[in-house]
């Protein structure tokens, strides 16, 4: 398995089948998803297991006994986690069909690095929403070193 990718679920029923679809549809077929039910009070589980069902070869699911927060939701995944790197959703997220795999081949070809981001842009109707977070960087292509560039953790 190239990649494991993590998706902590907590009432997401809206916004889950957008993201397990984006998941899914991915253009590298080396991964596996873990979605992870925070105990989830609408019909999130329902919806997971239903992928499951459909995805056995890709989706693992766990389903907590009581609400522990994002966090702990994520670390169960890690502990099922089989890929060579991990990746992180969030269950009301999607992402462009070729990001595992553009991902992936980056890190083979720079050295393996311990952690690679993306660019985060908000869409609607498949247009651009500007909502002013300068913060964010649109480097695209760019390598930093976290030795050199401590700060950029913080981003």
């Amino acid at each position: 398995m190239k990649v494991s990718i993590i998706v902590p679920v907590y009432n997401s029923s809206n916004h889950l089948r957008d993201c397990l679809d984006s998941l899914i549809n991915q253009s590298l077929d080396e991964i596996e998803i873990i979605v992870v039910d925070d105990f989830s009070k609408d019909d999130s589980f329902q919806i997971m297991a239903e992928y499951k069902n459909r995805y056995p070869e890709k989706i693992k699911l766990i389903k907590n006994e009581k609400n522990m927060g994002q966090g702990a939701a994520r670390n169960r995944g890690i502990e099922l986690a089989s890929g060579d790197y991990i990746g992180f959703l969030d269950s009301d997220d999607y992402v462009n069909s070729s990001m595992y795999e553009t991902m992936y081949n980056a890190a083979k070809s720079n050295n393996n690095p311990e952690v690679i981001i993306t660019g985060l842009i908000f869409t609607k109707n498949s247009s651009y929403l500007e909502n002013g977070f300068n913060s964010l960087r649109r480097d695209e292509g760019k390598l930093y070193s976290i030795l050199s560039n401590p700060e950029i953790i913080l981003d």
